[in-house]
């Protein structure tokens, strides 16, 4: 076998293993935040998403903009 096949044959093996494995990373993510304390969704730009306070109310990011709507104090 010549160094090139050879060596094509190592990447093509490190690329199916690679994508054999993306799956696995994909997971649920659970987060329990201390008493008292809340929990922040950041998106790529380090800009809330999601908020949660320490009562459990929910608040996300631009909602109330959307076609007028009012603040809610019930759940949605």
């Amino acid at each position: 076998m010549s160094m090139s096949r050879l060596r094509r044959t190592v990447i093509a093996a490190a690329i199916a293993s690679t994508l054999a494995c993306a799956d696995a990373f994909a997971q649920n993510v659970t987060v329990t935040p201390p008493s008292g304390g809340g929990f922040v969704v950041n998106n790529a730009a380090n800009t809330a998403m999601f908020t949660i306070d320490a009562n459990g109310n929910l608040a996300i990011a631009g909602l109330a903009g959307l076609g007028g709507a009012a603040a809610r104090t019930s759940p949605v």
